[in-house]
């Protein structure tokens, strides 16, 4: 049997708000990324390199799967007691519409914007301890 070796590395998925771009880090775990000012979202995810025959192959592994996003989480619960003005009544609805797909609710990130959060990512308090740049 032959075994191919194949270089493994770890990517970070950065999320800004016109730019989204692909960073290599050292480690899959949040507490090791370093966050800089204005980022929406980051979700992590491996890949590998290898040759075969002369033909050099890449791919992933394990693709990006949960994210992390920085700024204040709003649930639907959250949502519809803050709603005094109708001003969430699109988002109540998308949450409503979404929870089969595993939407749970909104976060607000850095820059104001609003974007749906699934039920396995992270919301990052911007006050939080995460390291910066």
């Amino acid at each position: 049997m032959n075994f191919i070796s194949a270089e493994i590395k770890y990517y970070a998925e950065i999320v800004e708000l016109n730019n989204t771009y692909y960073e290599e880090v050292n480690s899959l775990d949040i507490r090791d990324f370093n966050y800089q000012e204005g980022m929406i979202s980051v979700g992590f995810l491996t890949a590998f390199r290898t040759k075969h025959k002369g033909e050099i192959i890449t791919g992933v592994i394990n693709p990006v799967t949960k994210r992390y996003y920085f700024g204040e989480f709003l649930s639907l619960n959250n949502l519809i007691k803050n709603n005094v003005n109708h001003e969430y009544d699109d988002m109540i609805q998308k949450i409503k519409d979404r929870q089969l797909l595993g939407i749970v609710g909104y976060v607000k990130d850095t820059n104001g914007n609003y974007h749906m959060v699934l039920k396995q990512d992270m919301v990052i308090p911007k006050n939080n301890k995460i390291k910066t740049r």
